[in-house]
């Protein structure tokens, strides 16, 4: 592979993974989005905060660390039926105390599964973005560099057709 198409395929190829982190993004955030639409609310009570990674965290937060990450612990109740639920992500400052009262949406057909009103709203949507008008800037600066290396026709930069020395004594 010559030095030139190097930086040009590494460019196509980040130019696709960030469409496609765009679209799992967005495919994500429009299930939340039907999720919230068609889930049923109820109230439920913080009864504890457990030690969780935070958002974006690969690692788990430990109870005993300076400042745990903590995801609030929620028990609610559908067709008299006591449920709980753990936030899939926890918060470096969280703002709930255990007796806390919140709002949980639960799946119709199956209470056991749920979130808190308000989680995972705002990080899908805005992700698909970022990752959409990375790779269309990208793309834009792929194209620039493609069209700096494509020599104009007749330019300086142009090959030289090969005449005749009549012609060339003619000009």
């Amino acid at each position: 592979m010559s030095r030139q198409r190097f930086p040009t395929t590494v460019g196509v190829l980040a130019a696709v993974y960030l469409v496609a982190m765009a679209a799992v993004f967005g495919l994500l955030s429009m299930q939340n989005a039907q999720f919230v639409r068609t889930a049923a609310r109820t109230e439920g009570t913080v009864v504890a905060l457990v030690a969780r990674a935070p958002l974006g965290g690969t690692r788990d937060s430990r109870a005993e660390a300076r400042s745990p990450s903590l995801a609030p612990k929620v028990s609610y109740v559908v067709e008299g039926r006591t449920y709980d639920y753990v936030a899939a992500h926890g918060r470096d400052r969280q703002r709930l105390q255990v007796g806390d009262t919140v709002t949980v949406l639960s799946a119709p057909g199956d209470p056991s599964t749920a979130r808190l009103g308000g989680e995972g709203r705002d990080s899908g949507p805005l992700l698909s973005v970022a990752f959409a008008l990375a790779a269309v800037v990208l793309v834009g600066v792929l194209v620039r560099l493609r069209r700096r290396r494509t020599p104009v026709r007749g330019g300086p930069d142009a090959p030289r057709e090969r005449r005749g020395v009549a012609a060339a004594v003619a000009d």
